[in-house]
């Protein structure tokens, strides 16, 4: 018969490697992104002009400005354009 500490070290195993490929997903996911305005909906944007301070704290953490062409609204998303 295993040991009890066996068995918890092969949960935490598991665990992990659910989490691994969870945040691997995720990871995918949001720089994938479509770039819909949250304002109208419109897919027609572009990257916004860094103007502030806290763009390029937020260029540090993979977020990024956006602009509507369509509204022009000016908004945040992750990741970065292709």
């Amino acid at each position: 018969m295993e040991s009890p500490g066996i068995e918890i070290a092969l949960w935490l195993i598991a665990g992990a490697t659910v989490l691994l490929i969870f945040s691997a997903w995720l990871f995918f996911r949001l720089i994938t992104a479509r770039f819909a305005c949250p304002r109208c909906g419109s897919e027609d944007t572009r990257g916004s002009e860094t103007e502030r301070a806290v763009d390029r704290l937020f260029r540090a953490l993979v977020i990024r400005p956006q602009r509507c062409l369509s509204c022009g609204n000016r908004y945040y998303s992750f990741g970065q354009r292709a």
